[in-house]
């Protein structure tokens, strides 16, 4: 038997270094901690009669009210289980919940919530931290239903009567129930509905983990998890070795043509998922032993649907339980960007915060590029969801850029779980992501700025105005009923039970759950990993490519190498308060030159109000965009008219061209005469003399004052901590000391040959 280890491989997979380097690290012993406790070793340790009551209008067969990593596994030889019936495995964690006469689909329609969520909805029910939650108000007299949430196939269960998979070995048809096998370890980080594809119910009579040597007598569904076959080398043919692509994914053969077999992904297909490309014969082979592909893709007018829809996101429960999180004003959060990842590899999203780092303060804390330490509290990404969204927002933005940049579909935790706790997220997606979140003014949306000045601008106005903070908050004010359907359909997916895909699949088939199609078209969406972010490329941010024991997975010091760090010193950008590094009370942020030059580039939304701006609508767009443009010519304007001046004396229009040649010719040949036909006294040519000398030290000193200037002016332009409108007046000012310098020069020629200028 194997236990379901809590393992995450979201940005980084920790590769098992004990057996490698006979050593152990802090990372290893956390994730050693976590082993066997899951989503499942949650605070709610009992099942409430409210959920009891829930779970049985949805027919569910049994419900775990607790477990350990063995208590997924159904007792062998166990009574028999049939839906509707009170005849149930005998195991002592499990409690019955149906009706005599319950059968799958009775009760609501669509997908059911599972079980850990609603327990989680009835604890924020009765918070008095969500007396003012929009959800709260949504679903209160809508429970277990939640038709606020409504699911992506409501009438699932009622346009046909009869199944297309029927058990290969337990039953005649799927109203007596199928036995489902999980073999090998699974993934279930930030997957909140992950325990129920662990509990008997819905059309499941039993669940089995206890596979051993690839044995799968008796498992009428067949499930595989991408973790195993990715980072545990489970049920590989071919090199068999961790991310190697010349690995083919294959199962041990069917017992029977009747079994069915479902594969999870939850990997980026450009990341480690590599299976699931179809660009290469390995890839291709691995998609033809798949027959219902599980992932991110539920869009059902996409021809690259999954069979079952699998999304990362967040849960109605996970909402409200970060309200209060969300709820934090703008004083309680550090001005900061932050990022936590222990995967460098990916070098084009880190280069892309390097240099964001350098215009505008970055907290990177995690193994990855750390110029701040984390926490000390700070549990990991394997600990206790709402202890990290509580650590985690204090930050008042949050860098969450996939790893793949931008992958159609693929959006993961790093964005939900940012938007549920109120840290605002940097991001780049397809064109289709904004469906899936509930406001576009909820996010730093990266395609929205033309340079990295534009942005830091933008994270700096939000960081020092209470109304456009607020811009970037008021969606979770409203209710969900507002919110796009997409997203809401995602956020009822991840709440449902996770059985719901797979039974609704064996009930109604391919016409409705297209199978996976290796041969003939590409079967995942293709990563964009040169999109352009600002006027650059994702992959052409300059910066240093990924050591080798970050290719590993390792720490620096587990590999005896020194950290290399180029995301820049945020200090230099902020003023500290107090030794308290991860407080918001300690730091303020410290650029007066970067808020002045938002309050002019963004000078336009800042007048106007919310309802103003709603009302304007598409047709003063443009009126807006003039509006910048006096804005920003106003803030450069005395500059400017130096500069004009400078040109001015140095080029001058045509009519003052024609009239200096003149005067030059005139000026040239009276000169010329004099010299011939006159003579000046002793006393007048050595105070002109005097006056020639002054004249040469006066132009000597500017020259020298005009190049020590220049110098300084490069030095600040060069510097990192130099600030976008810093660097807008000194562009200028370079630009007037090399005008200054050029007429100097002029003058100087035009003084040797007795021209005045």
């Amino acid at each position: 038997m194997r236990a379901q280890y809590y393992r995450s491989v979201e940005d980084d997979v920790e590769q098992r270094r004990v057996s490698t380097l006979g050593e152990n690290d802090d990372d290893d012993e956390r994730a050693d901690d976590a082993a066997g406790k899951g989503f499942g070793s949650s605070p709610f340790s009992r099942v409430s009669a409210f959920a009891l009551g829930a779970v049985a209008l949805l027919g569910f067969g049994t419900i775990a009210s607790s477990r350990s990593s063995n208590s997924y596994n159904s007792a062998r030889g166990s009574v028999s289980f049939r839906l509707g019936s009170r005849h149930h495995s005998s195991s002592s964690s499990s409690s019955s919940s149906s009706s005599a006469n319950s059968r799958l689909g009775d009760g609501p329609d669509g997908a059911p919530i599972c079980s850990q969520d609603l327990r989680m909805i009835e604890d924020k029910m009765s918070d008095g931290a969500n007396a003012n939650d929009p959800i709260k108000l949504a679903i209160q007299n809508d429970i277990p239903n939640l038709s606020v949430f409504p699911s992506i196939d409501p009438n699932w269960a009622h346009h046909k009567s009869s199944w297309y998979h029927t058990p290969a070995f337990s039953g005649s048809s799927g109203d007596d129930g199928f036995v489902m096998c999980l073999p090998g370890e699974w993934d279930d980080s930030y997957t909140y509905n992950f325990d129920s594809m662990f509990q008997e119910g819905m059309c499941i009579k039993e669940v089995r983990t206890d596979v051993q040597n690839g044995d799968f007598t008796g498992c009428d569904v067949r499930v595989f998890s991408q973790f195993a076959y990715i980072f545990k080398n489970d049920f590989k043919q071919g090199n068999i070795t961790s991310r190697a692509e010349d690995n083919v994914f294959h199962p041990p053969p069917k017992l029977s043509s009747d079994v069915v077999d479902f594969y999870y992904a939850h990997e980026s297909p450009d990341h480690y998922g590599y299976e699931l490309r179809g660009e290469s014969e390995y890839s291709q082979k691995s998609l033809a032993n798949m027959q219902y592909l599980a992932w991110f893709n539920g869009d059902p007018d996409s021809n690259l649907r999954s069979s079952v829809w699998y999304p990362f996101g967040p849960s109605v429960g996970s909402l409200m339980r970060d309200f209060k999180y969300f709820t934090k004003a703008k004083e309680e959060r550090i001005p900061v960007v932050a990022w936590m990842s222990k995967d460098c590899v990916q070098r084009d999203r880190i280069n892309l915060l390097v240099a964001l780092s350098k215009h505008f303060p970055v907290f990177s804390m995690g193994r990855c590029e750390q110029n701040i330490a984390p926490p000390p509290d700070d549990v990991g990404r394997l600990g206790d969801f709402e202890q990290q969204q509580e650590m985690k927002s204090n930050y008042m933005f949050y860098f969450a850029l996939e790893n793949g940049v931008q992958c159609p579909h693929y959006m993961t935790e790093k964005i939900f779980d940012a938007l549920t706790r109120g840290s605002i997220p940097i991001y780049i997606g397809w064109d289709g992501f904004d469906d899936y979140i509930p406001s576009k003014d909820a996010v730093i949306d990266l395609r929205d700025y033309a340079s990295i000045d534009q942005l830091a601008a933008k994270l700096a106005q939000i960081a020092t105005s209470e109304s456009e903070y607020n811009k970037f908050h008021a969606w979770r004010r409203k209710s969900p009923s507002e919110w796009p359907l997409k997203f809401r359909n995602l956020v009822r997916q991840v709440s449902s039970d996770l059985k719901f895909g797979i039974c609704s699949t064996l009930k109604e088939g391919p016409s409705k759950h297209p199978p996976v199609e290796p041969f003939g078209r590409a079967p995942t969406d293709k990563c964009d990993h040169g999109v352009n972010i600002m006027g650059t490329p994702a992959n052409q941010y300059p910066g240093r490519p990924a050591e080798w024991w970050e290719v590993l997975g390792w720490k620096a010091d587990t590999a005896g190498e020194v950290p290399k760090v180029e995301v820049a010193d945020p200090k230099q950008f902020l003023t500290q308060k107090c030794d308290k590094v991860h407080h918001p009370e300690c730091w303020d942020l410290n650029m007066p030159g970067l808020v002045s030059y938002a309050e002019v580039l963004y000078a336009s939304e800042a007048d106007d109000s919310e309802e103003d701006a709603e009302e304007s609508g598409v047709e003063n767009e443009e009126e807006d965009e003039q509006e910048v443009e006096k804005a920003h010519e106003s803030f450069v304007e005395v500059m400017e008219d130096v500069v004009d001046e400078v040109e001015d004396a140095f080029d001058g229009d045509d009519e003052d061209d024609d009239a200096l040649s003149d005067d030059s010719r005139t000026s040239s040949n009276e000169r010329s005469h004099s010299s011939h036909h006159h003579h000046r006294d002793d006393d007048d040519e050595d105070e002109e003399e005097e006056e020639d000398e002054d004249e040469d030290e006066d132009e000597s000193g500017s020259r020298s004052d005009l190049q020590a200037k220049g110098k300084e002016v490069i030095g600040m332009l060069e510097n990192p901590a130099t600030t976008p409108s810093d660097l807008l007046l000194l562009r200028k000012e370079l630009e007037l000391l090399e005008k200054e310098n050029a007429l100097l020069t002029v003058k100087e020629k035009a003084a040797r040959l007795g021209v005045e200028v």
